[in-house]
């Protein structure tokens, strides 16, 4: 009616009220949300296998560090265990993550990369080995450099006598 009188000012009210609750569109939104819950299982199950990863990015370094090494470590007071356990398992995670051979997956409606996930979690898992035997280096650094003063030390005290009987008897052990 518009088409034919322009300026006819007619209100402008549809033929059918639709609702969503009328059969013709509650139907055919319940069928497409059943199917969206259905192609979105397998893209679910993908995300929470990564999920289980996320402790990798959600720790910062510093924390972990902290964690693992007191204030003024030094090589007696490291926990072995603790910092091993760590290690092992930051190493099996970029092993689990690596051996990850989907980089893209078609699932029906969705598709799900995670090759750039990957990347991420991999590198991560690389800086935070690093630094923790970045700072176990230190620590082993700092311990030999205070025996290193020590033993100079002990040994300007020593007589010239004994200093060369101790420097024979190691050089003959």
């Amino acid at each position: 009616e518009r088409d034919l009188i322009p300026l006819l000012n007619l209100e402008s009210a549809p033929s059918y009220p639709l609702t969503r609750e009328d059969p013709v569109l509650a139907q055919p939104i319940h069928a497409v949300n059943e199917l969206i819950k259905i192609a979105s299982k397998k893209p679910i199950e993908i995300l929470e296998h990564f999920k289980y990863f996320s402790y990798l990015i959600e720790k910062s370094t510093s924390s972990i560090l902290k964690k693992l090494f007191p204030e003024k470590a030094t090589i007696t007071y490291l926990d072995k265990e603790e910092i091993e356990g760590k290690l092992t398992e930051i190493y099996g995670a970029k092993k689990t993550i690596e051996k990850i051979s989907i980089d893209e997956v078609n699932c029906g409606l969705f598709q799900v990369r995670t090759k750039g996930a990957k990347e991420i979690l991999i590198n991560r898992a690389i800086e935070i080995m690093n630094e923790i035997l970045k700072k176990i280096l230190d620590i082993c650094s700092e311990g030999i450099k205070n025996i290193k003063k020590s033993y100079e030390e002990r040994q300007k005290k020593l007589t010239p006598e004994e200093n060369e009987y101790f420097k024979n008897s190691f050089l003959s052990a």
